[in-house]
């Protein structure tokens, strides 16, 4: 079972790192957005009547809440995991937390929230972390 919990944390470490940068692209790209469509319209590339202006405005905020969420969440996974890795046992609610909120990230964060859920339900798991 400690092979479990160990694969458990080295699992949602690695996906919550990549969550965490799929958050960076986004806030970056939040940020980006109205240049970006500041310089298609100047070069030509796009007509201007085209993209309504309150879409330049929100799009760009609502993709930063977006972001935030999600680095919130991966760096929740990331302490966890590693604390899992470490088999400390205050790791296993931050990974479980990750873990029932990755069940919506079809099709491998539900394969790994549903291993992950599992592992650190199980009574033994508990015993093991329990005794760190």
């Amino acid at each position: 079972m400690e092979k479990h919990i160990k694969l458990t944390g080295i699992l949602n470490l690695v996906y919550s790192v990549l969550a965490f940068c799929a958050g960076i692209f986004l806030l970056f790209l939040s940020v980006l957005l109205p240049h970006i469509v500041s310089y298609a319209v100047n070069a030509g590339f796009i007509d201007p009547d085209i993209i309504p202006h309150i879409v330049v405005d929100t799009v760009p905020v609502f993709l930063a809440i977006i972001s935030s969420i999600i680095l919130l969440f991966a760096v929740i996974g990331i302490f966890g995991g590693a604390a899992l890795v470490g088999k400390k046992k205050w790791g296993r609610i931050p990974v479980l937390i990750v873990s029932f909120i990755n069940l919506l990230h079809i099709p491998v964060g539900t394969a790994l929230g549903i291993y992950s859920i599992w592992i650190l339900f199980d009574e033994e798991a508990i015993k093991i972390l329990n005794s760190q």
